[in-house]
Parts: structure tokens; C-alpha cells; sequence
């Protein structure tokens, strides 16, 4: 950049030495220090800073004030030799005035953009979790040392891709916009669905310039309940329980896990062989002994006629209730929800019977009733997905409550949709209020029908999740249908189902409007 000053009528060049404006907020260039005679003539000059440019050049900081603001243009004078006095017109610009600066850190430790080496230190190695059951959740904070709102306009803002992205599920959506010198958090949980290390990358987008994408890798190891990778004794999934004891199931530590036994068996804990002597007893007892336990036998449930149950009054409305619930079939093997609320006459007729009448809407050909408390549910909360189209429209909250969009078929707004519409590896979570033990999930799809894989369902006892069905994701006919799979009931009361699709063999989106579950 060359610069020119005026002295009378003829053209000066300064050979002060300025080697560049401020290249970012604060930085400081030299061109006149203080031992330089202009500086006894800038005490008179008047300088106007208005604009949110700071910082001033070195050895006029004294006279513009430490915390002044530069002008776009600055006028100063200067002083050289023979010339008199120099005119110097400096431009700037304000693309540095305001700017977000964001950083990412796990456990309180920074992970550098781009990085492709996962560490537990951060929190970017999510540790191991045991095949088809509980997951490890790791918390992340988004800080903004800037001066400008970071925006975060991905959707999700928090986006998991590579190649076992179906393991890993963002829990918690950080907020946006991230105010200068505020943080905001998200939450990644690791289930893993196979053994070994299981990989995936994290990627937001941002308004930093040049630190959008922020991307890094994840990672975590599936295990199984009994692996011991490292011989100590312990198990891996136990190990990493007990993490914050400082339990690695990385590193052998045979003497610690052995100090841990030990305690445990002095303070009445069993240990797996204790365990499992006293397991057989203990079954043994409760199978001989039943009503010991609060427990019924066979043939006591026998004589409790439960396929006719007894109605009692509500001790507070002082009324009786019964509730009947209808499940219709085409094949009487898959039965599914048929709403009361259908067109239909229900009536008490003179031999105090109550007479329901209705019309068949589609092709079932059977109808079955069962009395008592509701024996089916809608899903209430979305647990986790591992894409959505928007945070609104075609949004994971479109699968809750009650079908809207069904019975029509197309591409509808009301019904979840996935990001990409032929990924692999998609994925819902949603949780059900009052759980139950469960024979059946439905999963009403309204759109390129046949990408459900396999089904899974938690207990919410142990938190464990168990597969009650798979299969090969096959294109279905172009119309909206419910897809019913059916099991043994289960052990234990259902609070949530997870759907895997493989949306790479289904072409165009597969839309889900709603899913129940019951017995």
C-alpha cells in the first residue's frame, strides 16, 4: 500500500514505516514511537472515534486513550526532516468488528476442528457400551468468546454421520443463538448395536467464519456384559461404571478390582459365584413357596376367573367404569387398534348388555374385545432420532399421539420424515406414558411404505433394550398401511420402542405418522 501526503503544493511520500492496518480486534501496528517530534504536536489535535473498531497503533495509545475506537478513515499528522506537516489518510475496515468465535469442549477439555482422534480425556471416545443394552451419555458445551451471536442454522444443529452413525443419538439439541461470552450444550449417547469399535463423526454448522462445519470424530466400543479386554477380573461394562472410582477397562488392574471384591464381600455383597449359588435357592423358594412373596400360583390365577373381571366403584366419584377396547384383523394372527371413536351406535340393551354397532372401514374380517384398563398406548415423547427434516414440519413430534395423517398416503407434513430421504441406518426412539407388557407394536406408515428393519422395546426397570423383531426393509405397495409386528408378550411393562429403518433400500422418504403399542 503506498501512501501520499501533501506539503504546499507538492506531493510528499512518508517514509514512516506503517506495515499494515489491524488485521483483528485488538491488534496494534508501530508507526511513530514516542521519541518521534510529531508527538508533541498531537496533543492538539481533536480525534472522533465512533466506530466499534478498537484498539489504537502503538505510542499514541496515551493520546487516543487506551480504550478508544478507530474511525473507518483516520487522520493524523506527522513530522519528517525538512517537511513540515504530512497529511496521512489511513482506510480500514470493520469485517473484523463483529465476530463469534466458537469453541467446543467435552469434560471441561477443548477438541480441536477437524479432529480425527478421538480421546476420553474430551469426551469425543464415548468409552463402551454393552451390545443391545444401556448407552453412555457425554455432555458438550458450546462456548462463544466473540463478540457477535454464533448462529447455528443446521438442522439438526447437531448433525451424526459416518459409519456407524445409527449407534450414536443426539439426547439433548444445543440452543441458538450462543450470545458473546455465553455457552449452550448438547448430549450424544452411545448404544452400540455390534461388538468392537463403532465410529461416527459430529458435525455443526456455524456462523464462524472460518470454523464452519465444526467437525470431529466419535467413537466408542461395544461389548458384551462379560467382556474383560483387559483380564482384570472386572468387566468392561462394569468398569466403565465404575469410571469415576478410577476404573479404566482399558488398563489392567488386577489389584484395584481385587480391593473392590473384597470390600464388597466384607460389607455383604455378592460376588458373580455367590450370586449365582444363591440365585438357585432363591427361585427355588419363590416356586415352592409363592404366596410367600405376594405371589399367586397357577391354579389360584385359575380360580380368579380373570377373563372375568370384577368391577370397582371409584372411591372418589363414588362411579363404575368399564372399558372395553376392540382390535381388528385381517388374518386373525396380527391384530391392531380399532378407535372407538369410528362410526358406530353403542347402546345398553334390555338384557343389560351393551350393544356396540359399526361398519368394517377396510378388509378385517375379525374383531376381538378385551375388558379392563386400556391395554394400549400412543406414543407421548420423542427420546431421540437420528435425523429429522425440520424442527417442525416432518419433525420427529409429528410420530406422537394419535394418527393425523393416516389413513391418506403421500408426502404430508404431519408425519415424521427423515434429513437425507435414502440413508442407511435411520432411527426413532419414542416413549409411552403408563408402561405396559406388550404383544404388539403398530407403526402407521404413510409413505413409501416397507424401510422398517427391526424393532426393539426398553424395560424400564434395568433400562435394557430388547429386539422383539427384524427383518429385511422390502418396498411395500404406494398406499398408507399399519405395520403390526407381533411377539410374545413381554416379562415386563414397555416405556419405550425404538424403529430402525434402512431407508437406502426403500427409495424417496419413509414417513412414519404414529405408533402404539399393546398387549
Amino acid at each position: 500500500m503506498c501512501f501520499h501526503f501533501m506539503r504546499g503544493s507538492a506531493q510528499v511520500r512518508c517514509p514512516v514505516d506503517i506495515l499494515s492496518v489491524p488485521s483483528q480486534a485488538n491488534s496494534t501496528r508501530h508507526f511513530l514511537d514516542d521519541s518521534h517530534p510529531i508527538n508533541a504536536l498531537l496533543t492538539s489535535v481533536a480525534f472522533s472515534f465512533p466506530h466499534n473498531i478498537s484498539g489504537c497503533f502503538a505510542g499514541l495509545e496515551g493520546r487516543c486513550g487506551a480504550n478508544s475506537l478507530l474511525k473507518e478513515t483516520i487522520m493524523k499528522f506527522c513530522f519528517w526532516r525538512a517537511c513540515t506537516f504530512l497529511f496521512l489518510t489511513v482506510t480500514t475496515t470493520n469485517a473484523w468488528a463483529q465476530s463469534p468465535e466458537i469453541a467446543i469442549s467435552g469434560n471441561g477439555n477443548n477438541i480441536t476442528l477437524g479432529s480425527a482422534a478421538p480421546a476420553r480425556a474430551n469426551h469425543t471416545d464415548l468409552g463402551v457400551a454393552p451390545v443391545g443394552a444401556g448407552g453412555n451419555a457425554r455432555t458438550f458445551t458450546i462456548t462463544n468468546s466473540g463478540n457477535a451471536d454464533i448462529l447455528l442454522p443446521g438442522t439438526p444443529r447437531v448433525l451424526i454421520g459416518g459409519a456407524n452413525a445409527g449407534d450414536f443419538g443426539v439426547t439433548l439439541q444445543p440452543s441458538s443463538p450462543v450470545a458473546a461470552a455465553g455457552a449452550t450444550s448438547f448430549q450424544i449417547t452411545f448404544q452400540a448395536s455390534a461388538l468392537g469399535l463403532r465410529s461416527a463423526s459430529v458435525l455443526i454448522e456455524t456462523n464462524d467464519l472460518d470454523e464452519n462445519p465444526f467437525e470431529f470424530a466419535i467413537q466408542g466400543h461395544g461389548v458384551s456384559l462379560i467382556t474383560d479386554t483387559d483380564s482384570d477380573g472386572m468387566s468392561d461394562w462394569g468398569e466403565q461404571q465404575l469410571e469415576a472410582l478410577g476404573f479404566d477397562w482399558e488398563e489392567d488392574q488386577t489389584g484395584l478390582v481385587s480391593t473392590y471384591f473384597a470390600a464388597a464381600s466384607s460389607n455383604g455383597l455378592y460376588n458373580q459365584t455367590q450370586y449365582d449359588a444363591h440365585r438357585v435357592t432363591g427361585r427355588s423358594d419363590v416356586v415352592n413357596a409363592p404366596n410367600t412373596y405376594g405371589l399367586y400360583s397357577l391354579s389360584q390365577i385359575h380360580v380368579l376367573n380373570i377373563d372375568a373381571p370384577l368391577l370397582t366403584k371409584d372411591p372418589v366419584t363414588g362411579l363404575f367404569k368399564l372399558t372395553i377396547g376392540l382390535e381388528k384383523s385381517t388374518n386373525l394372527n396380527t391384530f391392531s387398534h380399532f378407535p372407538m371413536s369410528a362410526p358406530g351406535t353403542v347402546t345398553l340393551n334390555t338384557q343389560g348388555s351393551l350393544d356396540f354397532e359399526f361398519s368394517s372401514p377396510d378388509n378385517a374380517a375379525f374383531y376381538r374385545v378385551q375388558a379392563g384398563p386400556s391395554n394400549f398406548r400412543w406414543a407421548s415423547s420423542v427420546l431421540a432420532f437420528s435425523s429429522q427434516f425440520t424442527v417442525d414440519a416432518w419433525s420427529a413430534a409429528q410420530a406422537l399421539g394419535e394418527p393425523d395423517t393416516y389413513p391418506a398416503y403421500g408426502d404430508s407434513s404431519t408425519a415424521w420424515a427423515t434429513a437425507d430421504p435414502d440413508a442407511p441406518n435411520e432411527f426413532i426412539e419414542l416413549g409411552f406414558e403408563s408402561p405396559i407388557p406388550i404383544s404388539y407394536v403398530s407403526i402407521y406408515e404413510t409413505y413409501a411404505p416397507g424401510a422398517v428393519s427391526k424393532v426393539t422395546v426398553r424395560n424400564p426397570t434395568t433400562g435394557l433394550w430388547v429386539e422383539v423383531w427384524s427383518g429385511v426393509a422390502t418396498p411395500a405397495p404406494a398406499t398408507a398401511r399399519i405395520f403390526s409386528v407381533t411377539f410374545p408378550r413381554t416379562s415386563f411393562p414397555v416405556d419405550a420402542v425404538r424403529i430402525d429403518l434402512d431407508s437406502h433400500l426403500v427409495p424417496d422418504w419413509n414417513e412414519i405418522d404414529a405408533v402404539s403399542i399393546g398387549q
